[in-house]
């Protein structure tokens, strides 16, 4: 589980949790950015929990309550 209390982590958060989220080119550079600086638990728990609909990628709600109450 990630640590909502982390920067990055919350920053992350922050940005997908948005019913409209991304696009597929953000999220891309997202990942690429994040799996430059070398954090896993973060790729891992997007690759795990990211949703995507019309192009866009998101946290669900559920998902984001749960890390947060965490």
């Amino acid at each position: 589980m990630i640590n909502p209390n982390d920067p990055l982590a919350a920053f992350v958060l922050a940005l997908l949790d948005d019913d409209e989220g991304i696009n597929e080119d953000a999220f891309e550079k997202l990942m690429d950015m994040l799996a430059k600086k070398g954090e896993a638990d973060l790729l891992w728990f997007l690759d795990n929990n990211v949703d995507a609909a019309d192009g866009r990628f998101f946290l669900p709600s559920k998902v984001v309550a749960k890390v947060v109450a965490a």
